[in-house]
């Protein structure tokens, strides 16, 4: 058993978790707490368990469940892909990236020299797009799980009719 602390900042965040806590407790028991979770490190942990049973009502039994935990730290390596496309329009392109982006659903993050930086949220998670333009178009996509080859393909797929029609 796991105690996952997962903090959000936004609502839509808050949205795709309880999504994910749907999904994964049809493979085991997920329960995701209703009350007030307290994450405890002090000396006398038995002398604040007396302190807060005392001021509950009812069966404390039932009410208050102490665990003990350690955090884990669990490094997950991002998924990551390139792809790289000659171009020889390179003014049409730049538009192309543009509507490509919207269609995607992308928003721009930032630039950095000739690489500009795009967000993307999909139902296969989040992912981040760099695309830098030279002779070449570099699309880098990176984020976990399913999202890079979803937003591969999708990238691929476009740039088909680019690559084949220029």
């Amino acid at each position: 058993m796991h105690l996952v602390v997962v903090n959000y900042d936004k609502d839509i965040e808050r949205k795709r978790v309880d999504y994910l806590i749907e999904k994964w407790s049809k493979r085991g028991r997920i329960e995701k707490i209703k009350k007030t979770a307290i994450i405890v490190d002090v000396d006398d942990i038995d002398e604040f368990v007396k302190e807060i049973s005392s001021k509950l009502e009812g069966n404390e039994e039932e009410k208050l469940k102490l665990y003990k935990i350690e955090e884990v730290k669990k490094k997950i390596p991002k998924e990551r892909k390139i792809l790289k496309y000659k171009i020889n329009d390179r003014e049409f392109l730049e538009k192309f990236i543009d509507y490509l982006m919207a269609k995607m659903g992308g928003s721009y993050v930032s630039s950095i020299g000739k690489t500009a930086k795009y967000e993307i949220y999909t139902k296969k998670g989040r992912g981040i797009i760099k695309i830098t333009l030279n002779s070449n178009i570099i699309f880098e996509i990176e984020g976990y799980g399913e999202v890079v080859d979803f937003l591969s393909e999708k990238i691929d797929e476009e740039m088909s009719f680019i690559v084949k029609g220029g």
